[in-house]
């Protein structure tokens, strides 16, 4: 059976690119403190201060991203996002003060920012009778690409040798400047033409997102997107490695083993669970990765009490059922917000779901420090269970108010457009 789905040949360019942004992000994730401390000489505080700024930066401009992508185009605005994190990459191999550190993790984060709405939105526009196939095939090589990334740091990195750092630094920002030229080279198909063609009025700045914060079933749909981060991509991040280190008694190589399952379990079974799922309501795939979900939790909560073989079976399992969850979202949330995102503020509509993401990643880690912090990693994880039960029922309510349309695996082809190479 031939799992890869039939995708515009703009649209696989667009994946090639993103392939190695993430192959440069792998690269490069785990070893920032490590490299301005050990490396540069930064204190460590501060470093973890200036690795946080990457998030602040993201924070910052991610609205702003929105509104460039709807002025400019998605293409345009993925080619200067991704330009803008090459030079912040670029930076951070060079630094050699405090400030020079903020300044380079500000500049990363704000491309970051620009770049990850602008790549739903252009990817949504080459392939809009096949969404779903589309965004599931860019979530395999996301994993697939940070795995590769994190292997091939792993051969180049060495404590003893900075300049494997530096190499390590500007080979990430050779990954993001490879993307762009990519992208510059796809041609870009104009939106549809509405059957009663009408001049666009000009928006100041803001009032497009007014209409977006005044789109009931949306705002539905973000505040379900932080519970969907907070229920899964959270607890495995941040809580789950420090309860099986500590409550579970088990070494840092356990963590890295179901990484590294969770990673290939994305990478190896998202295009079967696209061809199995094929049909499905979009709302129901949602509600069953929230069961994966709770089920990996009730699994950790349980490690505690097993013998150290069925420990680390259990902790990788946990892992697994994660990424199982990941292949059931991945074709269902973001398809389902560019079918209902307007053309004129399809840009608006990504970098508001990106910014709920966002939302949910800086809220997640912090709570789970200062619980940690307090011994209550098994309160942290039962949170993390509530939390995908809160999110399947308002999934489940979701679906009577969603449209047809845009619940549903398969589209039907639009009118198709002349290509026109911008």
């Amino acid at each position: 059976m031939d799992l890869m789905p039939r995708l515009p040949r703009s649209a696989w360019m667009t994946l090639v690119s993103h392939a190695l942004s993430a192959v440069g992000t792998g690269m490069t994730m785990p070893f920032l403190i490590v490299y301005l401390h050990d490396v540069r000489g930064i204190a460590v505080g501060t470093a973890g201060l200036a690795a946080a700024t990457v998030g602040v930066g993201a924070l910052m401009t991610n609205l702003a991203g929105g509104m460039a992508i709807d002025r400019f185009g998605a293409r345009a605005a993925l080619i200067g996002g991704w330009s803008v994190a090459a030079a912040g990459t670029a930076f951070i191999a060079v630094v050699g003060a405090p400030w020079q550190a903020f300044a380079a993790a500000a500049l990363a984060g704000v491309g970051g920012a620009v770049a990850s709405p602008a790549q739903d939105a252009l990817l949504a526009r080459l392939a809009p009778r096949t969404r779903a196939s589309a965004f599931a095939v860019r979530y395999a090589i996301t994993n697939a690409g940070v795995t590769a990334g994190g292997l091939l740091a792993a051969v180049l990195v060495s404590g003893g040798r900075p300049a494997s750092f530096f190499l390590l630094y500007c080979l990430d920002a050779g990954t993001y400047i490879l993307a762009a030229v990519l992208v510059a080279c796809i041609a870009v198909p104009p939106p549809a033409e509405p059957s009663r063609p009408r001049p666009a009025p000009r928006r100041r700045l803001g009032e497009g997102y007014r209409e977006v914060a005044g789109d009931r079933l949306f705002r539905r749909i973000w505040v379900l997107t932080v519970l969907l981060v907070l229920a899964g991509y959270t607890p495995l991040i941040s809580v789950f490695p420090v309860y099986v280190t500590e409550s579970a008694g088990l070494g840092p190589h356990v963590v890295s083993i179901a990484f590294v399952a969770n990673a290939l379990t994305v990478a190896l079974a998202q295009l079967a669970a696209l061809r199995l799922l094929r049909g499905c309501r979009r709302t129901s795939m949602i509600i069953t990765a929230c069961g994966w979900w709770a089920t990996a939790s009730c699994l950790a909560l349980a490690t505690g009490r097993l013998g150290t073989g069925l420990t680390i079976a259990a902790c990788v399992l946990a892992a697994v059922m994660v990424g199982i969850g990941e292949t059931m979202l991945s074709p269902a949330l973001l398809p389902m917000i560019n079918d209902l995102a307007p053309e004129p503020l399809s840009g608006r509509y990504n970098a508001a779901t990106s910014l709920a993401f966002t939302v949910g990643f800086t809220l997640g880690p912090a709570l789970a420090g200062l619980m940690l912090q307090h011994g209550m990693g098994a309160h942290l994880i039962t949170g993390s269970i509530v939390m995908s039960g809160l999110a399947a029922i308002l999934a489940h309510r979701l679906a009577l108010r969603l449209p047809a349309s845009a619940n549903r695996m398969t589209q039907a082809p639009p009118a198709t457009p002349q290509v026109s190479a911008l």
